[in-house]
């Protein structure tokens, strides 16, 4: 459900939710699309089936961040301390329990407010997934060294197996102040 259609004169847009979304289309259009773009809630799960890539945003708890496949990427909410005035260190969230809360009330007891992924955040993620599809994507060593001091915090759980996603580049460039130092 949506809350309101879109504006009518957007060239070469559809909207979808409110125009002609059934659930055969849902299906339909996930099966035949270069990748997915969204959550990690219900439809998400459809597009393995289909051997389409994934391209997942606002992943929380970040316990369910998918590491498993090799052609998807996330990006995760970041996570604002509210009395502190600032964002959780990555090392901060998987030394905690924030990492596994899956509820609204567990981050508001722990004084924690779940940040949404940006309009920008999301755009660059889904550029990024388009251009390594495409064979564009440049992957700088220093890109390496972010998604390296990421994944040396990251929580080893068991619906984990061995760490092959990527987390959205420009995301770790933007938010690299929340990585641990390098050794």
């Amino acid at each position: 459900m949506v809350e309101k259609s879109l504006p009518h004169d957007i060239p070469m847009v559809i909207d979808y939710a409110t125009k002609c979304r059934t659930d055969f289309l849902d299906l339909f259009l996930i099966a035949h699309s270069e990748f997915y773009l969204g959550s990690h809630c219900g439809l998400f799960t459809v597009a393995p089936v289909f051997r389409r890539p994934v391209a997942l945003v606002n992943v929380v708890p970040i316990e369910l961040a998918p590491t498993w496949a090799e052609n998807y990427l996330f990006i995760p909410k970041l996570l604002w301390l509210r009395r502190e005035r600032r964002f959780m260190t990555f090392r901060e969230i998987f030394d905690s329990e924030a990492f596994i809360y899956d509820r609204s009330e567990d981050y508001e007891n722990a004084g924690i407010e779940l940040v949404e992924n940006s309009a920008v955040e999301i755009a660059e993620l889904a550029i990024e997934m388009e251009e390594r599809l495409r064979g564009a994507w440049q992957t700088t060593s220093e890109d390496n060294e972010l998604q390296g001091r990421f994944w040396s915090v990251f929580k080893h759980a068991r619906n984990h197996g061995p760490m092959v996603s990527r987390v959205g580049t420009t995301f770790l460039r933007r938010h690299s102040n929340l990585l641990p130092r390098t050794q």
